[in-house]
C-alpha cells in the first residue's frame, strides 16, 4: 500500500509540473503582451514612471512557476537533441494525408461489400464436412461449395448444428490505427466486422461450437470478397500467433503498403462472460478426444482458461476499444508514445508472435495509466515513455495483477491460472492471457535499461532506444535452435497435463515451450538470468489451401548471470528435505552427496573443470543435458562457443591463464627491481603489452632457451647468430613482456635529451649488475631497453622520465628563442610513456569486471589478422579500445558474459557506426565529463578534416594520439565492409540445422589484390599460430627452471623484417596486407595513383619508366622483381591476380 502510494505522489508531483508549466506558458504570453504594449507606447513617448514599472517587472526574482519550469526541463530532458530527434521520428513514421484518405476510399467500398453480401441460411455443420462423424448431406452449390474449400482450419465441433451466413452488423477499424497511432511505412489496419447475433444459439460456447461458426463465417466473407476486384492478395493468417483465432489478411494496389487485417467478433452480450471466467470449463474430455484420436479423462480441476480467453477476445474487444479510445483520443502526448513504444518493442523483437507484448496490450497499458491518472493530456511523448517504463519497471503482473474494471475483481482466480495477470474494462478477460511470463519479464529489464538510458546524459539514448535494431541472436549470451523433433516434441508434449491438452484444443507450440523453458530454468537455475523464447511470426496462407502448421522450431535466448555461471557445484536440497528425491530424479546419476563448509549435508551436482574456460561452459554442458536426457530431444545446435576453438588452435595455456601467468611473473620482476638499491629509486614499474589488458592471443609462455649451434652460439646470458649464415629455419620466435620503469622525480636530471639517453643507458648498466649479484638473474642492458631472463620469460623494460617529452618538444630557431612544439619523436614518447600505461591499466580493469573481454578482443585480432588486416593498419591497442567502449557502453544491450557473443556485437560495432561522422568516446571511470563529450564532438564535426579517420577519445587522451598513424579511411571501409558480410552469414545460418562454417570467416579472400608473395613456411617462425596451417601443433614442453638458460634471440621474425623493408621502400605504391599470426602469404595492392601517367621530374623517377618524351609511369614489372630481390630466401612465389 505504501507503494502505490509512493507511486502516486511520485506521478502527482509530475502532474502539478505539468499544470504549473501551463500557468506560467499563460503568464509569459501576458508578458509579452504587456513587454509589446510597452514598447508601442515608449514609441509614442510614453511617460518615464512606466519605464521604470515594466523594469522592475523585467528584473525581478523568479516566481515558482518558472522555477518549476525550468526544473522540468533539467529533468525531462538530458539533450535537446533528444527532442528534437523524436519529433523527427514521429514525422517519418506519421501516416500522410494522402495515404489516409486512399484507406477512407477502400473502407468505404468494403463497408459497401459487406452490406451486399447475399445471405445463406440453415446450413448444418456436416454440409462443410466439420463435424465429427459421418452423415449423409447433400452436396454443397456454388458459393457454399466455395466456402467449405476456403475454411481457415479444419476444427470440428460436437454437434451438426446449423449456421447462419447474415450480412455483418458493422465493420469499423479497432486499435492504434483509429487514434492515429500505427507506424509506417508498412502499415496493418485491425478491422473488426461484427457477425449478428442471429448466426449463435444460446450454448455455441461449449466444444468448439463458436470457433467452428467463426471459421466457416471467415470463409463466408473471403470467398466472396476474392471476387470482388478489391484486393490484389487475400490470404490467411493468426492473430497474434494464436492458432485459434484465424483472421483475413488482405492487400489492394490502390493503397500501397498497407496491409488491412479482418477479424471477427460477435454482437455484443450474445454470451454471459462470467461463463468465460478462468476457472469455468466450457470444453469436455468426449469431444476432445474424438477431435483429435485422444485418450485423455476429465477431472474437476478441468478447467479452460486458456479457450476462454479465446473465446473473450472476441466477445470483450468492441468495449475494451471503445474504453481505451475514449481515454487516449484527446491526449496528443499519449499517441506519440505509443508509437515510441511500439518502435522501442520492436527493435527488440518482443512485440510480434505469440507469447509477446502485442500492440493491443501496449495500447490497454496507456490506457489504464491514463485510467489511474499516471498520463494526461498535458504530458509530452517523452513523459508518457518514461511514465510507462517506470510503471512497468515496477509492475508485479505475475505476483500482483491490475484491473481496468471498476467492479472489484477476484484477482487470485486469475493468478491460478495465468502466469501474468492484467484484467480488462469488463472484469474477465485477461490481456496477458498469451503474454509468456519471460516475455514479461525481458520487457521489465529493458524497461529498466531504458530508464537508465534516460538518466544517462553522457550518452546518445535516442539512438540506443529507438534505432538500433537488436537481432535475438545478439541480444543473448545463447541462444538455443531446437528444430523440427516429432520424437522429442512429442515426449515434451505427452508429459503435459490432460487438462492442458484439453484447454489448447491439441495447439502445441504453447505447452511444448512452456515445458521446455521451465526444464531449463530448473536445471540452470541461478546461472541464468532471463530464459525468454523467441517470438514466432504468424503464419500466413492462401485461401482455399489447407492450413499445414509449420515443422515446429523453438529459439530460446539465454541471458546468463555473471556472478553465479562459474560455479562448479550446484547446490541443491538437504538430503532429509522432501525436495531431495525431485532433484535426484532430475539429475539422475549426476546428483550426489556432498558435505559442504557450514557442514550440511546436501544434494548436489559438480561439474569438474581444469581452467576458466572449461568454467565458461558449464552452462552449455547443463543445457545439452536437460534437451537430451529430459525431453529427448536430440536435433538441436547451441549458439554458445563455436569460436572458440580459434582461441585453441596452438597447443598453449588457455588465454586467461596464459595472461595472468605472465602479470604474474612481471610482479615479481617489479618487486625486485624496486627493492634495488640504486641511486634514485625506482617509482613505479608498469607492464604495457596485451598481456597485461588480457588481450594477448598467444601471451609469451615460459619455455627453456638453447643454441640451435647451427645457427646460434653462447655467450655468459645470451644466445647469439654466428657470422655469415645461410638460414634455411626460423628459430623460435620469441616476445617479450614489455614494461616502464619509472624513477623518482629529483632535479638533477640532465636537460639536455641525449645527456638523459646516456644516463638512461647508465641505469640499464647498473640494474643489470645489481639484479646479477642479488638474485643472479640474466640480463641483457642494450642503449635503449634492458632485457631481463626471469624464470622462462624475457623481459624487456624502457626507462622514462616526464621530462623526456618536453625536451623532445624543445625547439630553437636560428635568433635562439625556445620554442616547445609536437614533433614526430615526442609524440611517439607521449603515446608509448605516458597514454599507453594509463589505458593498459584501465583496460585491465575492465577484464577483471568482465571477463569475457580479454578472450573475446584476442578472437576480434585473430579475425582482422585473418583478413590480412594486421598491426601497422589497425594497431592492437586501438582493438582493445573498440571493444572496450562496448563494455563501458553496451547499450542497448546487457554486458556480454562470453567471448563469441562479443565478437559478434563487435561485428555489430563495425558495421552501424558511422566512423567518417562520430568519433569514439571510451570513457573509463566516467570521468571524462558531458562538457567535455559536448565540446570535443563540436570541434569533431566542425573539423572533421584535421582529425584521424578513426577518433577516438579517453580520459587520458583527447587527441587520439593512438590513432593518429592508423587506421586510414580505407582501412576502416574495408573493416567495416567484412564484417557486414560476415554479418549476413550469420545472420541467413543462425537459425538453420546446418549452422555456418566457422572456419570460413577466417579464412582471407585474395580477389581483389593485385600480387599475393607466398612465403617459405620454414622462415615462417610463426607458422605454428595460423588457423589454416599444413604444420601441426605441438605441445610446448614443461618449463623447468635451469641455470644454464640464456637470454634468447627477441622478436626476430624474417617475414615481418621483409614486410617493414616493403612498406618502408614501397609504401608510395602500394597497400601490403599480412597475418602476423603465421600467415603464408603477403597480399599487394597497388594504389590508384600506380596507373597514371605524370610529368617527368628528376625527383619523382624512382620505381618508374618513360613511357613518352614527356611521362612517367610506374613500371610494375621491375617493383615486383624488386620484391624478389629483397625477399631472397623468405619468397617462395610470387602471384600476379
Amino acid at each position: 500500500m505504501s507503494s502505490e502510494s509512493e507511486e502516486s505522489e511520485t506521478y502527482d508531483s509530475g502532474d502539478k509540473i505539468i499544470e504549473e508549466t501551463q500557468e506560467q506558458t499563460n503568464e509569459d504570453q501576458k508578458q509579452d503582451s504587456k513587454k509589446r504594449k510597452y514598447e508601442h507606447k515608449k514609441e509614442n513617448g510614453s511617460d518615464e514612471k512606466e519605464t521604470k514599472i515594466f523594469r522592475r517587472e523585467l528584473y525581478k526574482a523568479p516566481t515558482v512557476e518558472e522555477l518549476n519550469q525550468l526544473r522540468e526541463t533539467e529533468i525531462l530532458f538530458n539533450s535537446n537533441l533528444f527532442r528534437l530527434q523524436t519529433d523527427e521520428l514521429l514525422k517519418e513514421v506519421a501516416v500522410k494525408q494522402k495515404r489516409k484518405r486512399e484507406i477512407g476510399t477502400w473502407l468505404e467500398k468494403f463497408e459497401t461489400f459487406l452490406n451486399n453480401l447475399p445471405e445463406h441460411t440453415d446450413q448444418k455443420f456436416s454440409d462443410f464436412e466439420a463435424c465429427v462423424g459421418t452423415l449423409n448431406t447433400p452436396k454443397l452449390k456454388g458459393v457454399l461449395k466455395q466456402i467449405a474449400k476456403n475454411k481457415p482450419n479444419t476444427l470440428k465441433s460436437d454437434q451438426d448444428a446449423s449456421i447462419k451466413f447474415l450480412k455483418p452488423c458493422s465493420v469499423n477499424t479497432v486499435g492504434l490505427y483509429k487514434i492515429n497511432a500505427t507506424i509506417g511505412p508498412v502499415l496493418n489496419i485491425m478491422l473488426n466486422v461484427v457477425m449478428p447475433k442471429a448466426c449463435f444459439n444460446e450454448k455455441d460456447y461449449l466444444n468448439g461450437r463458436y470457433a467452428v461458426k467463426r471459421g466457416l463465417y471467415l470463409s463466408y466473407i473471403a470467398s466472396y470478397l476474392k471476387n470482388a476486384n478489391m484486393t490484389n492478395k487475400i490470404c490467411y493468417t493468426h492473430l497474434n500467433g494464436n492458432n485459434l483465432i484465424p483472421i483475413l489478411q488482405v492487400t489492394s494496389e490502390n493503397v500501397k503498403n498497407t496491409t488491412f487485417k479482418i477479424l471477427l467478433t460477435p454482437e455484443e452480450n450474445i454470451f454471459k462472460l462470467s461463463r468465460f471466467d478462468p476457472d469455468k470449463s466450457n470444453l469436455r474430455a468426449s469431444y476432445f478426444n474424438s477431435l483429435l484420436d485422444q485418450n485423455i479423462t476429465e477431472t474437476d480441476n478441468s478447467v479452460t482458461p486458456f479457450y476462454n480467453s479465446v473465446v473473450l477476445n472476441d466477445l470483450t474487444l468492441a468495449v475494451n476499444d471503445r474504453f481505451r479510445q475514449n481515454l487516449i483520443t484527446d491526449m496528443k502526448g499519449a499517441t506519440d508514445g505509443l508509437i515510441l513504444l511500439t518502435i522501442w518493442l520492436r527493435q527488440r523483437e518482443l512485440i510480434d508472435g505469440y507469447g509477446g507484448f502485442n500492440d493491443e496490450l501496449l495500447y490497454s497499458l496507456v490506457a489504464y495509466l491514463a485510467n489511474v491518472n499516471k498520463i494526461n493530456k498535458h504530458m509530452s511523448s517523452y513523459q508518457v515513455i518514461r511514465n510507462v517504463w517506470t510503471y512497468l519497471l515496477q509492475s508485479t503482473w505475475d505476483t500482483e495483477g491490475v484491473t481496468m474494471a471498476d467492479d472489484k475483481i477476484n484477482l487470485p482466480v486469475f493468478h491460478a491460472h495465468y502466469d501474468t495477470v492484467f484484467v480488462d474494462r469488463t472484469g474477465h478477460y485477461n490481456l496477458t492471457s498469451n503474454l509468456s511470463l519471460n516475455v514479461y519479464l525481458k520487457v521489465k529489464y529493458e524497461a529498466g535499461l531504458a530508464i537508465n538510458y534516460l538518466d544517462e546524459s553522457k550518452m546518445n539514448s535516442f539512438q540506443a532506444l529507438f534505432m538500433t535494431s537488436m537481432p535475438f541472436y545478439i541480444q543473448y549470451d545463447a541462444v538455443i535452435n531446437i528444430f523440427n523433433n516429432k520424437s522429442g516434441f512429442d515426449k515434451v508434449y505427452n508429459e503435459v497435463e490432460d487438462k492442458n491438452k484439453l484447454d489448447t484444443l491439441g495447439y502445441k507450440y504453447p505447452m511444448v515451450v512452456k515445458s521446455i523453458l521451465e526444464g531449463l530454468k530448473i536445471g540452470l537455475n541461478d546461472r541464468v538470468l532471463y530464459i525468454v523464447p523467441k517470438l514466432q511470426c504468424s503464419e500466413i496462407w492462401n485461401i482455399g489451401t489447407q492450413y499445414v502448421e509449420n515443422k515446429m522450431a523453438v529459439s530460446v535466448g539465454l541471458h546468463l548471470d555473471f556472478a553465479n555461471m562459474f560455479n562448479i557445484v550446484d547446490k541443491g536440497p538437504l538430503a532429509y528435505d522432501s525436495l531431495a528425491a525431485q532433484f535426484r530424479k532430475f539429475w539422475g546419476e549426476k546428483a550426489e552427496l556432498r558435505r559442504f563448509k557450514d557442514g550440511s549435508i546436501c544434494e548436489a551436482v559438480f561439474w569438474p573443470t581444469s581452467n576458466v574456460n572449461d568454467k565458461r561452459k558449464i552452462s552449455k554442458l547443463i543445457v545439452e543435458y536437460v534437451l537430451e536426457s529430459k525431453f529427448n530431444i536430440k536435433n538441436y545446435n547451441i549458439i554458445y562457443d563455436q569460436f572458440d576453438p580459434i582461441l585453441e588452435i596452438y597447443k598453449a595455456p588457455a588465454i586467461e591463464e596464459g595472461n595472468m601467468k605472465v602479470i604474474h611473473l612481471f610482479d615479481e620482476v617489479a618487486k625486485m627491481l624496486r627493492e634495488l638499491n640504486l641511486p634514485l629509486s625506482i617509482s613505479a614499474v608498469q607492464g604495457t603489452c596485451d598481456a597485461f589488458c588480457h588481450t594477448d592471443a598467444f601471451p609469451p609462455t615460459p619455455m627453456n632457451y638453447r643454441s640451435g649451434k647451427k645457427v646460434t652460439f653462447e655467450t655468459d646470458n645470451n644466445i647469439l647468430f654466428k657470422g655469415d649464415i645461410d638460414l634455411k629455419v626460423a628459430p623460435k620466435y620469441i616476445v617479450p613482456v614489455e614494461g616502464i620503469i619509472q624513477m623518482v622525480h629529483h632535479s638533477k636530471w640532465p636537460n639536455n635529451i641525449e645527456a638523459m639517453s646516456k644516463l638512461r643507458t647508465a641505469f640499464y648498466i647498473q640494474i643489470s649488475e645489481m639484479l646479477k649479484k642479488n638474485s643472479h638473474i640474466k640480463c641483457n642492458p642494450k642503449e635503449e631497453h634492458l632485457d631481463i631472463l626471469y624464470k622462462g620469460l624475457v623481459f624487456r623494460f624502457v626507462l622514462f622520465h616526464p621530462k623526456q617529452i618536453p625536451l623532445l618538444k624543445k625547439h630553437m630557431d636560428t635568433k635562439g628563442i625556445v620554442s616547445f612544439r609536437d614533433t614526430e619523436d615526442s609524440v611517439v614518447a607521449e603515446q608509448n610513456y605516458v597514454v599507453l600505461p594509463k589505458v593498459v591499466g584501465a583496460l585491465s580493469g575492465i577484464h577483471s569486471q568482465y571477463p569475457s573481454y580479454g578472450p573475446g578482443t584476442a578472437l576480434i585480432k585473430r579475425w582482422l589478422n585473418s583478413q590480412l588486416i594486421d598491426e601497422s593498419h589497425i594497431s592492437n591497442t586501438v582493438v582493445n579500445l573498440l571493444n572496450a567502449s562496448l563494455y563501458l557502453n553496451s547499450a542497448p544491450y546487457s554486458q556480454c558474459i562470453l567471448p563469441q557473443m562479443a565478437f559478434l556485437r563487435f561485428l555489430k560495432l563495425l558495421v552501424q557506426h558511422d566512423w567518417n561522422m562520430q568519433m569514439l568516446v571510451v570513457n573509463f571511470n566516467n570521468e571524462i565529463t558531458k562538457e567535455q563529450i559536448d565540446v570535443a564532438e563540436s570541434d569533431f564535426q566542425k573539423n572533421r578534416e584535421e582529425y584521424p579517420a578513426l577518433y577516438i577519445i579517453t580520459p587520458y587522451d583527447f587527441k587520439s594520439l593512438l590513432t593518429q598513424n592508423a587506421p586510414s579511411k580505407q582501412i576502416m571501409q574495408r573493416i567495416s565492409i567484412l564484417a557486414k558480410q560476415c554479418i549476413t552469414v550469420i545472420e541467413t545460418n543462425i537459425y538453420s540445422e546446418s549452422l555456418f562454417n566457422v572456419m570460413s570467416f577466417f579464412k582471407p579472400n585474395l580477389t581483389g589484390y593485385n600480387v599475393v608473395i607466398h612465403l617459405q613456411p620454414l622462415l615462417n617462425p610463426r607458422r605454428h599460430e595460423a588457423i589454416i596451417s599444413d604444420f601441426e601443433s605441438k605441445l610446448l614442453p614443461k618449463y623447468e627452471e635451469n641455470k644454464e638458460d640464456r637470454i634468447p634471440i627477441v622478436k626476430f621474425n624474417p617475414v615481418d623484417l621483409y614486410l617493414r623493408d616493403l612498406r618502408r621502400h614501397y609504401d608510395n605504391f602500394a597497400l601490403f596486407f599480412h597475418d602476423s599470426y603465421g600467415g603464408d602469404v603477403i597480399a599487394v595492392l597497388w594504389k590508384p595513383t600506380v596507373c597514371q601517367q605524370t610529368d617527368f621530374k628528376i625527383s619523382e623517377v624512382e620505381g618508374k619508366k618513360l613511357v613518352s618524351k614527356e611521362k612517367l609511369q610506374v613500371n610494375i614489372n621491375s617493383i615486383i622483381e624488386d620484391f624478389y630481390i629483397l625477399g631472397t630466401g623468405v619468397i617462395k612465389s610470387i602471384e600476379k591476380m
